[in-house]
């Protein structure tokens, strides 16, 4: 997944670098390029306890990490 700024969709990044930059350098926020049938399901989502919610987010829009690192940090 990219994510683009939101003043300027030809600059984008991957989202861990998006995370270490906080803001694009055009002053833009970053956001998520999702294709259509990517999707989270909120009825899912709503049995969920916060950890399991907090993983399930994190993992949808940050590809790059493998669910054992972002379970060490949640």
């Amino acid at each position: 997944m990219k994510y683009v700024s939101s003043r300027n969709d030809s600059i984008n990044i991957d989202p861990l670098q998006a995370m270490i930059n906080g803001l694009s350098s055009d002053g833009g926020l970053y956001t998520p390029i999702l294709n259509n049938n990517e999707k989270l399901d909120i009825n899912e989502l709503k049995s969920l306890s916060y950890q399991d919610l907090a993983i399930k987010i994190i993992s949808f829009f940050i590809k790059e990490l493998s669910i054992e690192d972002i379970k060490e940090c949640v």
